[in-house]
Protein backbone atom coordinates (compact mmCIF):
# COMPACT_ATOMS: atom_id res chain seq x y z
CA UNK A 1 0.00 0.00 0.00
CA UNK A 2 1.05 3.47 -0.77
CA UNK A 3 -0.44 6.59 0.50
CA UNK A 4 -0.67 9.73 -1.52
CA UNK A 5 0.46 12.97 0.62
CA UNK A 6 -0.43 14.52 -1.79
CA UNK A 7 -1.79 47.96 -2.92
CA UNK A 8 -2.06 49.45 -6.07
CA UNK A 9 -2.72 53.36 -5.89
CA UNK A 10 -3.22 55.56 -8.88
CA UNK A 11 0.04 57.54 -9.64
CA UNK A 12 -0.42 61.39 -9.76
CA UNK A 13 -0.75 63.25 -13.04
CA UNK A 14 2.62 65.17 -12.31
CA UNK A 15 5.35 62.78 -10.36
CA UNK A 16 8.34 64.39 -8.78
CA UNK A 17 11.75 62.80 -10.08
CA UNK A 18 12.79 59.48 -8.76
CA UNK A 19 15.62 59.05 -6.11
CA UNK A 20 18.94 57.65 -8.21
CA UNK A 21 18.76 54.66 -5.53
CA UNK A 22 15.08 53.95 -6.63
CA UNK A 23 15.70 54.12 -10.44
CA UNK A 24 18.46 51.81 -9.83
CA UNK A 25 16.28 49.12 -8.50
CA UNK A 26 13.50 49.58 -11.06
CA UNK A 27 16.67 49.10 -13.41
CA UNK A 28 17.59 46.03 -12.18
CA UNK A 29 14.12 44.60 -12.08
CA UNK A 30 13.49 45.37 -15.38
CA UNK A 31 16.76 43.60 -16.44
CA UNK A 32 15.46 40.39 -14.36
CA UNK A 33 12.46 41.02 -16.35
CA UNK A 34 14.24 39.24 -19.24
CA UNK A 35 15.30 36.06 -20.36
CA UNK A 36 19.53 36.16 -19.06
CA UNK A 37 22.40 35.17 -20.44
CA UNK A 38 23.28 31.06 -21.32
CA UNK A 39 25.94 31.68 -18.17
CA UNK A 40 23.05 34.05 -15.59
CA UNK A 41 21.00 31.31 -16.22
CA UNK A 42 23.25 28.17 -15.27
CA UNK A 43 24.71 30.07 -12.28
CA UNK A 44 20.49 30.39 -11.06
CA UNK A 45 20.02 27.16 -11.94
CA UNK A 46 22.74 25.71 -9.84
CA UNK A 47 21.56 27.70 -7.50
CA UNK A 48 18.15 26.13 -7.01
CA UNK A 49 20.00 22.45 -7.12
CA UNK A 50 21.91 23.91 -4.43
CA UNK A 51 18.33 24.90 -2.25
CA UNK A 52 15.95 21.65 -3.34
CA UNK A 53 18.71 18.39 -3.78
CA UNK A 54 19.25 17.17 -0.25
CA UNK A 55 16.66 19.63 1.42
CA UNK A 56 13.22 19.16 0.05
CA UNK A 57 12.99 15.62 2.25
CA UNK A 58 9.59 16.29 4.53
CA UNK A 59 8.69 13.23 6.79
CA UNK A 60 5.04 12.70 7.81
CA UNK A 61 3.31 10.19 10.60
CA UNK A 62 0.07 9.50 9.16
CA UNK A 63 -2.66 7.12 10.84
CA UNK A 64 -4.13 5.02 8.79
CA UNK A 65 -6.33 2.09 9.59
CA UNK A 66 -5.41 2.57 13.19
CA UNK A 67 -2.22 2.55 12.92
CA UNK A 68 1.21 4.95 12.50
CA UNK A 69 2.56 4.85 9.08
CA UNK A 70 6.32 7.18 8.02
CA UNK A 71 5.75 8.58 5.24
CA UNK A 72 8.84 10.35 3.46
CA UNK A 73 8.67 12.96 0.30
CA UNK A 74 12.11 14.25 -1.59
CA UNK A 75 12.49 16.27 -4.61
CA UNK A 76 15.32 16.65 -6.81
CA UNK A 77 16.55 18.53 -9.64
CA UNK A 78 17.69 15.86 -12.03
CA UNK A 79 18.49 17.33 -15.27
CA UNK A 80 18.76 20.70 -16.29
CA UNK A 81 18.67 21.89 -20.38
CA UNK A 82 18.74 25.95 -20.08
CA UNK A 83 15.53 26.36 -18.33
CA UNK A 84 14.15 23.15 -18.94
CA UNK A 85 14.81 21.15 -15.73
CA UNK A 86 13.52 17.42 -14.96
CA UNK A 87 12.30 17.23 -11.19
CA UNK A 88 11.75 14.30 -9.53
CA UNK A 89 9.46 13.90 -6.30
CA UNK A 90 9.47 10.24 -4.51
CA UNK A 91 7.39 8.93 -2.02
CA UNK A 92 7.81 6.02 0.28
CA UNK A 93 6.73 4.46 3.01
CA UNK A 94 8.25 3.02 6.31
CA UNK A 95 6.11 -0.32 5.38
CA UNK A 96 8.19 -0.84 2.55
CA UNK A 97 4.98 -1.60 0.57
CA UNK A 98 6.32 0.28 -2.77
CA UNK A 99 6.65 3.78 -3.44
CA UNK A 100 5.31 6.25 -5.82
CA UNK A 101 7.86 8.69 -8.23
CA UNK A 102 6.79 11.85 -10.14
CA UNK A 103 8.74 13.25 -12.95
CA UNK A 104 8.05 16.64 -13.70
CA UNK A 105 9.22 18.27 -16.78
CA UNK A 106 9.27 21.33 -16.06
CA UNK A 107 9.91 25.02 -18.43
CA UNK A 108 10.75 27.77 -15.86
CA UNK A 109 9.81 30.64 -18.53
CA UNK A 110 6.24 29.32 -18.34
CA UNK A 111 6.38 29.54 -14.28
CA UNK A 112 4.94 33.39 -12.72
CA UNK A 113 6.55 34.90 -9.88
CA UNK A 114 6.40 35.86 -6.64
CA UNK A 115 7.15 32.35 -5.67
CA UNK A 116 4.71 31.31 -2.46
CA UNK A 117 6.13 30.20 0.91
CA UNK A 118 3.00 28.97 3.37
CA UNK A 119 2.51 25.93 6.07
CA UNK A 120 0.77 23.03 4.63
CA UNK A 121 -1.50 20.97 6.85
CA UNK A 122 -2.77 17.28 5.56
CA UNK A 123 -5.62 15.56 7.27
CA UNK A 124 -4.25 12.62 9.29
CA UNK A 125 -0.67 13.69 8.58
CA UNK A 126 1.25 15.47 10.73
CA UNK A 127 5.21 16.33 10.58
CA UNK A 128 7.81 14.36 12.36
CA UNK A 129 8.98 17.30 13.43
CA UNK A 130 8.77 21.11 12.51
CA UNK A 131 6.11 22.32 10.08
CA UNK A 132 5.55 21.83 6.46
CA UNK A 133 6.17 24.14 4.47
CA UNK A 134 5.51 23.99 0.61
CA UNK A 135 6.73 26.11 -2.17
CA UNK A 136 4.98 26.96 -5.15
CA UNK A 137 5.17 28.72 -8.71
CA UNK A 138 2.26 28.60 -10.88
CA UNK A 139 2.00 27.94 -14.39
CA UNK A 140 1.18 30.98 -16.61
CA UNK A 141 -2.04 31.10 -18.41
CA UNK A 142 -2.32 28.09 -20.53
CA UNK A 143 0.59 26.60 -19.75
CA UNK A 144 0.78 23.37 -17.70
CA UNK A 145 3.27 21.08 -16.18
CA UNK A 146 3.84 17.57 -18.10
CA UNK A 147 4.56 14.87 -14.98
CA UNK A 148 4.42 11.29 -15.62
CA UNK A 149 3.68 9.06 -11.89
CA UNK A 150 5.17 5.30 -11.15
CA UNK A 151 4.33 3.67 -8.57
CA UNK A 152 5.51 -0.14 -7.88
CA UNK A 153 5.19 -2.86 -5.01
CA UNK A 154 8.30 -4.55 -4.14
CA UNK A 155 6.03 -7.79 -3.33
CA UNK A 156 5.83 -8.08 -7.55
CA UNK A 157 7.10 -10.93 -9.23
CA UNK A 158 8.91 -11.53 -12.63
CA UNK A 159 4.89 -13.01 -14.08
CA UNK A 160 2.99 -10.32 -12.95
CA UNK A 161 4.36 -6.93 -12.41
CA UNK A 162 2.85 -4.35 -10.08
CA UNK A 163 3.47 -1.49 -11.66
CA UNK A 164 2.01 1.10 -13.13
CA UNK A 165 2.86 4.10 -14.68
CA UNK A 166 0.11 7.32 -15.95
CA UNK A 167 0.42 10.59 -17.46
CA UNK A 168 -0.71 13.80 -16.24
CA UNK A 169 -0.64 17.31 -16.19
CA UNK A 170 -0.28 20.04 -13.32
CA UNK A 171 -0.60 24.06 -13.08
CA UNK A 172 2.36 24.72 -10.70
CA UNK A 173 5.42 23.71 -9.19
CA UNK A 174 5.61 22.74 -5.47
CA UNK A 175 8.31 21.44 -3.54
CA UNK A 176 7.83 20.99 0.17
CA UNK A 177 10.29 21.86 2.95
CA UNK A 178 10.35 20.46 6.57
CA UNK A 179 11.36 24.17 8.14
CA UNK A 180 11.08 28.04 7.07
CA UNK A 181 14.54 28.68 6.23
CA UNK A 182 15.05 26.22 3.70
CA UNK A 183 12.17 26.81 2.40
CA UNK A 184 12.54 30.53 2.19
CA UNK A 185 15.71 29.67 0.65
CA UNK A 186 14.59 27.48 -2.04
CA UNK A 187 11.85 30.19 -2.57
CA UNK A 188 14.66 32.79 -3.08
CA UNK A 189 15.99 30.39 -5.58
CA UNK A 190 13.72 29.50 -7.84
CA UNK A 191 12.06 32.83 -8.43
CA UNK A 192 15.18 33.92 -9.18
CA UNK A 193 15.77 31.44 -11.83
CA UNK A 194 12.28 31.72 -13.17
CA UNK A 195 12.69 35.78 -13.93
CA UNK A 196 16.22 35.21 -15.46
CA UNK A 197 14.42 32.86 -17.95
CA UNK A 198 11.45 34.97 -18.56
CA UNK A 199 9.04 34.08 -16.45
CA UNK A 200 5.98 36.69 -15.31
CA UNK A 201 4.54 38.07 -12.73
CA UNK A 202 0.98 37.02 -11.93
CA UNK A 203 0.66 37.74 -8.44
CA UNK A 204 -2.97 36.43 -7.48
CA UNK A 205 -4.30 33.01 -7.92
CA UNK A 206 -7.82 34.97 -8.51
CA UNK A 207 -7.10 36.79 -11.80
CA UNK A 208 -5.96 33.64 -13.87
CA UNK A 209 -8.44 32.50 -16.18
Amino acid sequence: MILFVGNSQGSPLHSSPQPRSQEKKETERTHLDKPGSPQTVSKAIERLKQAVNGNSVVKNQCSVQGRTIEVEESSNVVESTGCALVVTTTKKTSTGNGSLRFTLRVNLADLTMPVSVEPLNTAGCKPERGTLIQVTSRSKPGKTIQTSRISSDIQKTDNQPAEGKEATFRKSLTLFFPDTESAKRAARALERAVAVCGGEEWPDEDDLP
